[in-house]
């Protein structure tokens, strides 16, 4: 058991509590053994560096006390150590050799784009089979798209969510569905799938911006949208900010809605900067980015067992270059919007706006019947059971949803 991250002092951890891969004989913060070529003691190598990152993870837990990202650092040691702990150290093992490539930096691969910052290379495999094409925006940035124009009717936009390893393959069974009945696009986000990675730069105003220069550049005429969690915030400050060219908004399991409050921006900041110390940034990212951490988190966005598609796809986008800087962004909590009803969803007034909202393990909406009922253009479907993805799991549902609210809204 791990303590709380509302106990206040009980959060300072002993070292001795985390002594979970080293020999008794080895102090864990006396530095890693010498003799690192010995099969014998990799184990002792990985439980030092185990160590170091599990007494800086708690450290951002109290900075972040009651947010998700000391959810998601509490979660990933608690599966760390119960893996080494059961005598696995696959997991721990990936930490290490993690470590191992930032301290010893390989050549970079070859890359189709060789922008700033990385990303785009031609080793990540395609989301959808579909055409991929680029547009710059502002700044420069690289923005990558999925589009199949070969049908006719209004445009269809779907926009994955932000989490460790999102991209368009969570959209994929609604791109895959509605491409012969009309045009359909699928935006990697910045810093996600084949878009640019950069080190910085990540803000809810940029994403907003992003969506704006694809409806613009790209699509060209009013579109049906649709967003996914957190992308449903980057929807609604697009639209807001400059009245997007958005026939009708879908928001899949949106946040914005929850009674838990993000962080101050100032505990976003400082957890960022604990998120980025060399070495640990890349070890926390392989702690959350691991097939069992992977396998762990995906699988409570289903009732039932996920796809291995999907965790192969998300395991594959999150260990390509520069995989870890959007993400960190996220987990810092830096990407939310506090106040989101107020200052996002309630100035969408102008369009048709469905949510499809059940249960979610990381967020609530419990303020969404409420907003609902305030407002004349806004609906719910609960479609329930679902998790979060219900795209994956009950798409016939999912898609005669759809089609009945963009029937109802001349769609």
């Amino acid at each position: 058991m791990h303590p709380s991250a509302t106990d206040g002092g009980a959060e300072m951890v002993s070292i001795r509590q985390f002594r979970i891969c080293t020999r008794p004989d080895t102090d864990p913060l006396a530095g890693p053994p010498t003799n690192v070529g010995d099969p014998g003691v990799a184990p002792v190598v990985i439980g030092w560096k185990l160590e170091l990152l599990i007494i800086c993870s708690h450290s951002i837990c109290l900075a972040a006390r009651g947010s998700a990202l000391a959810d998601v650092l509490r979660t990933g040691v608690q599966l760390t150590t119960d893996s080494s702990q059961a005598g696995d150290f696959s997991m721990t093992r990936e930490i290490q050799e993690s470590a191992e490539m930032v301290s010893n930096p390989r050549p970079a691969r070859a890359s189709r784009h060789k922008g700033q910052g990385g990303g785009g290379t031609d080793e990540l495999p395609e989301a959808v089979e579909a055409p991929r094409a680029d547009v710059v925006m502002e700044g420069g940035w690289r923005l990558a798209y999925y589009a199949d124009r070969s049908a006719q009717g209004r445009p269809l936009v779907l926009v994955h969510s932000v989490n460790a390893a999102p991209s368009s393959f969570e959209v994929k069974p609604l791109f895959d569905h509605y491409r012969s009945q009309r045009p359909v696009y699928s935006l990697d986000l910045p810093g996600f799938g084949h878009s640019e990675r950069r080190a910085a730069g990540y803000t809810p105003e940029l994403y907003a911006r992003a969506l704006e220069t694809f409806l613009e550049k790209v699509v060209g005429e009013p579109a049906d949208l649709v967003a996914l969690s957190l992308g449903a915030e980057f929807a609604a400050r697009a639209i807001s900010a400059k009245h997007a060219a958005v026939a009708s908004l879908v928001l899949i399991s949106p946040t914005g809605f929850s009674r838990r409050v993000p962080p101050s921006p100032r505990v976003g900041r400082i957890a960022h900067k604990v998120l980025t110390i060399p070495f640990l940034s890349q070890a926390l990212f392989n702690l959350v980015a691991s097939k069992r951490s992977i396998g762990y988190y995906l699988g409570r966005s289903f009732v039932g067992k996920p796809p291995q598609e999907i965790l192969d796809y998300a395991y594959a986008t999150s260990h390509q270059p520069g995989a870890r800087h959007a993400p960190l962004v996220f987990l810092s909590m830096q990407l939310f919007t506090p106040g989101a009803i107020e200052r996002l969803y309630a100035k969408l007034t102008h369009l048709p706006v469905l949510a499809i909202a059940d249960r979610d393990p990381y967020i609530d909406f419990d303020h969404l019947n409420d907003f609902v009922a305030l407002h004349p253009n806004w609906s719910r479907l609960r479609l329930e059971p679902n998790m979060g993805l219900p795209q994956w799991e009950r798409l016939p549902e999912t898609i005669a949803a759809l089609d009945a609210f963009w029937a109802k809204a001349g769609g």
